[in-house]
């Protein structure tokens, strides 16, 4: 979160990579997989407010993330009892509600990414974001549910599922995106960064 480097996502702030001085980051995963479907809103109605909850992979946790899993799931189907070693609880058939450790307002670390790093890449520092992140028992693969409220009414067409209206604001879209947060969550990301590079 320094201001003097910049937090890329090519498809979205490819402007901000121009303007590094020898160091440019790469966004959390599950901020990359919720903005990507963001900025054609807020582009189109100027975004005003996002509620956002990540269902996130084991794989995000790393390699330990996913022998846990495996290991619990086993566990479980020879009826053996289950003893968490990488997360905090259980995670085979179970949904963990922090990512982290949660802090003395109730907000993890991840949640205060996915609001920090989402005002940063969209330059929209007073966006109003309601985090939740959740750990959910899959190898790969965030999902984010994602409410989004803009000044105008109407929606754009995206790639995303259950494209809906919000029934709590006459302004408001809500809808699922799903990502490889290995791939564009991560290499694949920094990978774009880099050829943004070379074509400057």
């Amino acid at each position: 979160m320094d201001p003097d480097v910049p937090l890329v996502v090519p498809e979205i702030n490819p402007h901000a990579a121009r303007g590094h001085h020898g160091i440019i980051a790469c966004p959390n995963c599950t901020t990359i997989v919720t903005v990507m479907p963001l900025k054609p809103l807020h582009d189109a109605g100027k975004l005003t407010r996002v509620i956002a909850t990540s269902f996130q992979a084991v794989s995000g946790a790393g390699v330990g993330g996913i022998a846990e899993l495996r290991e619990q799931t086993l566990a479980w189907a020879r009826g053996e009892p289950i003893t968490p070693r990488h997360f905090p609880h259980q995670i085979a058939f179970n949904l963990i509600p922090a990512i982290d450790k949660v802090e003395s307002d109730g907000y993890t670390g991840e949640e205060r990414k996915l609001v920090n790093e989402t005002r940063k890449i969209l330059e929209t520092p007073g966006l109003r974001i309601a985090p939740t992140t959740v750990r959910v028992p899959v190898f790969t693969s965030h999902s984010v549910s994602v409410t989004a409220e803009t000044e105008v009414e109407g929606q754009d067409d995206c790639f995303v599922g259950r494209i809906r209206e919000d029934l709590s604001s006459p302004n408001g879209l809500s809808f699922w995106v799903v990502g490889d947060q290995l791939r564009k969550g991560a290499a694949t990301n920094a990978v774009q960064i880099a050829e943004l590079l070379l074509r400057s």
